[in-house]
């Protein structure tokens, strides 16, 4: 009965721990939630060592027990050396926990460790993070982008090149941000000897995946379906699919997760696509909240190094914030060494509007003149109440992969969310039904 009432409270508590995955409030002038993902982690490291706590306590007393009958049978045995027994027989030796004959003295102690590994690095925005996940930053759980900046449509510019792809090729080709190649080139600003992107032409749809095994993931990996990330250094759980390419990402300034699970484990089954995501949403204080300046070395020390390696390097990914864009444009400036090792810029969107979002995406491209992955994103006002109702939703996501798939510089695009409790975006954005893809998700991602 005590083994049974433990394994109903580990259930019970494990159920919780996937509360944990982080809120999300943003706002164009404002600041939204002070979620840290190391928070989210922690919640879950505690609920299952609580749990574990009460589930190994009933097994011991049970233990126990069984192990007083046994002593009660074997009165036969011989205990030598000194100090006391609660045997009947010679009890001459330590304190002794055992049902063997001739015990010799001293007290037999086992001890079992139980250790609970918080990884540190990743994100949020869990990712699962978590990530997460993965880091002390992370958890595999959702992290995201600040608010939703209302961008008119500006600029289609020349200097942006067709190209989506991975391969390098310097200079411009002119086009209007809408290119029309196809195939893997990358474009003008990449640097040379860059591994490939994880995603192509069809299959550029990514898994924002919060939620480590609380889903089973493979009903998620429909045919656009190439990659996934967790805001962390790894997925989360052992058995993750190594059949898609996992991105880990440095969430902030902890990088011990990052350091161990990535540097000095490059040959890991879900480092295998070498891709690698930067730092999240460092213009936000919520979230990895850096100046440029210490992002510049973050990236520089831990990031950059792995282009020698053929890593394909996905920038830092500023919210949608007006000091998004002016702190990514001080990235370039302030470390150009870093930059120039940078395969693809990512960005957040949070809002409304289909054009804004276009526009968005393409004045960001031709800004930076890389190709563009989108790793977080949703159709949800930040800043008013003019929020989307389910239909609207629908349209939003469904419009929004069409012209992602339509432009060969959007390389690789991850909408969000796949969890149940959508943590303050609306819940019309969600892309599962607890179950599995919902069917908003599979119109995005089949």
């Amino acid at each position: 009965m005590k083994v049974f009432l433990a394994l109903i409270h580990l259930a019970l508590l494990t159920s919780g721990a996937f509360s944990a995955v982080p809120s999300r409030y943003y706002g164009l002038h404002k600041h939204r939630r002070n979620w840290n993902p190391q928070h989210a982690i922690d919640q879950w490291n505690s609920a299952v060592g609580h749990a574990y706590g009460s589930f190994k306590s009933a097994i011991d007393g049970y233990a126990g027990d069984l192990h007083a009958q046994m002593r009660a049978n074997n009165n036969n045995n011989n205990n030598n050396g000194g100090g006391t027994v609660n045997n009947n027989n010679n009890n001459n030796g330590g304190s002794n926990n055992n049902n063997n004959n001739n015990n010799n003295g001293g007290s037999s102690n086992n001890n079992n460790n139980n250790n609970n590994n918080n990884n540190s690095g990743s994100s949020g925005s869990s990712g699962s993070s978590s990530n997460n996940s993965g880091s002390s930053n992370n958890s595999g759980s959702s992290d995201n982008s600040g608010s939703s900046s209302n961008n008119s449509g500006s600029s289609n510019n020349s200097g942006s090149s067709d190209n989506s792809g991975s391969s390098s090729n310097s200079g411009s080709d002119s086009s209007s941000g809408s290119s029309s190649s196809t195939g893997s080139s990358d474009n003008s600003g990449s640097s040379s000897g860059s591994g490939s992107s994880p995603s192509n032409g069809a299959k550029k749809v990514g898994l924002a995946w919060a939620v480590r095994n609380a889903f089973d993931i493979e009903q998620f990996k429909l045919s656009k379906v190439s990659w996934y990330y967790s805001w962390d250094t790894t997925p989360g759980w052992d058995n993750a699919p190594t059949d898609i390419a996992f991105c880990p990402m440095l969430w902030g300034s902890d990088a011990s997760s990052f350091v161990q699970n990535v540097q000095n484990n490059q040959d890991s089954k879900f480092n295998r696509a070498k891709c690698v995501l930067g730092i999240n949403e460092p213009d936000q204080s919520g979230q990895a909240n850096l100046d440029v300046s210490t992002g510049c070395q973050l990236m520089r020390e831990h990031v950059a190094p792995l282009k020698d390696q053929n890593w394909y390097i996905v920038s830092p990914a500023t919210s949608s914030a007006p000091a998004g864009l002016q702190w990514m444009k001080d990235f370039r400036s302030q470390c150009s060494d870093v930059w120039d090792k940078i395969d693809a810029v990512a960005v957040h969107y949070y809002d409304i509007s289909t054009d804004g979002f276009k526009n968005y995406v393409t004045n960001w491209y031709n800004e930076f003149n890389k190709p563009i992955w989108v790793t977080e994103y949703a159709c949800q006002d930040f800043n008013g109440d003019n929020q989307c109702s389910d239909s609207e939703a629908a349209n939003f996501h469904r419009e929004m992969a069409t012209w992602f798939d339509q432009q060969d510089f959007v390389q690789a695009y991850a909408p969000f969310g796949i969890m149940m409790n959508m943590q303050g975006v609306e819940q019309s954005n969600r892309l599962t039904d607890g179950n599995g893809p919902n069917d908003l998700f599979r119109s995005i991602a089949d």
